[in-house]
């Protein structure tokens, strides 16, 4: 037998909630009650996400429905037209999704080919593979001429700024301190950080 100090809330006959104190429980007792306990807090957390699904599922419906009335509303030509014009957006937004996809697995290639590392992908990605290659040599020379700068201070016996440990120091991936060239040397120099910053930069 367990005397604990406890407070149980337990329902009556008519649902209302009723406090039971310093009452003394069994082990098996002390069990079925926190058993209880779960199992009511699990079904109200059913009942709670069901509540959710059956508001969106009514919305759903809603809306539905009113488009359906909308539809109904239109002429033969009308409605021609609109299922038209619809399927006319879903092949384009197909197609450039389809584009896309390519154009990032060939912008990819062409880093790979400048010995440049494929993360920068995203960032130099333009509108068509023409413009996108033109991007990707301006900002070899960038990135070479920093990798130079970097190599020239090692030289002098001057390390670098990784940018990282100094909380002052700006991040070369963020919108407002935007810099191509101090990306190059971050990859370069310390690729993990440069992941880094630039995950940091899209929180």
């Amino acid at each position: 037998m367990y005397r604990l100090n406890l407070q149980l809330f337990a329902e009556n006959e008519q649902g209302e909630t009723e406090v039971e104190e310093n009452k003394t429980y069994t082990q098996e007792e002390l069990q079925d009650i926190l058993q209880k306990e779960t199992d009511k807090r699990v079904s109200n957390a059913i009942k709670k996400r069901e509540e959710v699904l059956r508001e969106e599922m009514r919305l759903t419906i809603e809306q539905e429905k009113k488009e359906a009335e909308r539809l109904a509303k239109l002429s033969s030509e009308e409605k021609e037209k609109e299922i038209i014009e619809r399927t006319r957006k879903d092949i384009e937004q197909r197609e450039l999704a389809l584009k896309h996809k390519e154009l990032l697995s060939d912008t990819k290639d062409m880093l790979y080919e400048e010995k440049i590392p494929v993360t920068f992908a995203d960032m130099l990605i333009k509108e068509n593979a023409e413009t996108t290659l033109e991007t990707i040599k301006k900002f070899k020379i960038e990135w070479q001429e920093a990798l130079e700068d970097s190599v020239n201070e090692r030289l002098k016996g001057k390390t670098p700024s990784k940018g990282t440990k100094d909380t002052t120091e700006k991040n070369p991936f963020s919108k407002e301190h935007f810099n191509l060239t101090e990306q190059g040397r971050l990859y370069q120099e310390n690729q993990a950080e440069a992941e880094r910053l630039k995950a940091l930069a899209k929180n």
